[in-house]
């Protein structure tokens, strides 16, 4: 009896989909947006956006591994990705064009950099050969200034200005401390000239 009241419960469950009329292909497919990064979608609606077509297709790379010299394998591995990007990227191309879109299309990763706006976000993301569209946002970085040695003396060639990237991991601060000298063991572990910073 349980058994019984367990399938009369489980068999409208089952057939409910298919009695509201919807097929198994409705259920399955995703919204064209999942093939999109939110930042685009945000983005694109206040005006054009930078964003990356990744096309579906890439280029088949595995062959070069049975290649003999690494000339062999440099011209293969860009005959493939050269090939595969003007063969794939061209229809998408002519759909950007004829919609106005600006575009620069990469030949390595099989990508096309795009500035547009909603309308064509979507109707590339409805392309099935584009695999997915990625934010490209502009970044600012904040380096910090530049930090004008206090000693007057002056090595010959040596810089007017600490660079940015040493300013950043506070060496002027570990000099002011008379850390100024590597030792032996640094010197020789990074095979640098034996000279003093």
């Amino acid at each position: 009896m349980a058994k019984l009241l367990r399938l009369l419960i489980l068999i409208p469950l089952l057939l409910d989909p298919f009695n509201s009329g919807q097929t198994f292909a409705q259920f399955t497919s995703l919204p064209w947006q999942n093939k999109v990064d939110p930042w685009v979608l945000e983005a694109a609606a206040q005006g054009p956006a930078e964003f990356i077509l990744m096309l579906s297709e890439q280029a088949d790379l595995s062959a070069a591994s049975r290649l003999d010299t690494k000339l062999e394998k440099g011209t293969y591995v860009y005959e493939q990705l050269t090939q595969t990007a003007n063969r794939t990227q061209k229809p998408v191309l002519a759909a950007l064009d004829a919609q106005g879109a600006e575009n620069q299309a990469y030949w390595i990763a099989n990508m096309i950099w795009v500035r547009g706006g909603s309308s064509i976000v979507q109707a590339m993301a409805l392309r099935a050969d584009i695999a997915h569209i990625y934010a490209n946002p502009t970044v600012q970085a904040k380096l910090p200034t530049p930090i004008t040695p206090a000693s007057p003396e002056k090595k010959p060639g040596a810089p007017d200005t600490i660079e940015w990237n040493i300013s950043w991991i506070r060496a002027p601060q570990v000099w002011a401390k008379g850390f100024t000298v590597l030792t032996e063991r640094v010197r020789d572990f990074f095979f640098l000239p034996k000279y003093d910073f």
